[in-house]
């Protein structure tokens, strides 16, 4: 819908809102001013009260998301969903790189990447799950590396290297994760 018909029609129904708005006043009659004034100051209080609960609701899911998924796991998704995705292990990967290359007549694909620490503390560092993916996404290879660094400060980095030799044919991109299961 164009900006223009948009206002055009917001205008058109506060003019309608302020035309129909006197046929309620009869119904008003019964009542006296003061019981008027108490619903308008009793319903101002909840709709109110009901406001500050939903916003701290909302402040509290922000700021203490990534608590809330290590308690819930299963809103990790919900967050990515929305734009916020949850870093509950502190730890990011930088500028991972792929390079297949021939060694003594066979492939070889050499993965590099850096870990950096974005945790405001010391964060352990977890073995990293190495994923060969085929063209849709699917994983057709996979294996576990544990860096040489067990525990990583924060805005601390280190580099991490693995490799294979002979990936699997269809494997065309590679994804990196951390994991707490070794393979």
């Amino acid at each position: 819908m164009s900006e223009s018909r948009r206002g055009f029609l917001l205008g058109l129904a506060a003019y309608a809102m302020w035309g129909l708005f006197p046929l309620y006043w009869p119904l008003l009659e019964p009542a006296g001013a003061f019981e008027i004034l108490g619903h308008r100051v009793l319903w101002s209080m909840v709709s109110m009260g009901a406001l500050v609960l939903l916003l701290s609701m909302l402040v509290l899911g922000f700021s203490l998301r990534t608590d809330l998924v290590n308690w819930f796991p299963a809103l990790a998704g919900l967050y990515a969903t929305i734009g916020l995705p949850v870093n509950i292990v502190g730890l990011e990967f930088q500028d991972s790189k792929t390079i297949n290359t021939l060694r003594e007549g066979k492939i070889v694909m050499q993965i590099s990447a850096r870990i950096r620490s974005v945790a405001t503390r010391p964060v352990a560092v977890p073995p990293v799950l190495v994923s060969l993916l085929d063209d849709q996404g699917k994983a057709v290879y996979e294996w576990t590396v544990t860096p040489s660094i067990t525990e990583m400060d924060p805005g601390e980095m280190m580099d991490f290297t693995t490799e294979v030799n002979s990936p699997p044919d269809g494997a065309v991109a590679v994804r990196l994760t951390f994991t707490t299961k070794a393979s």
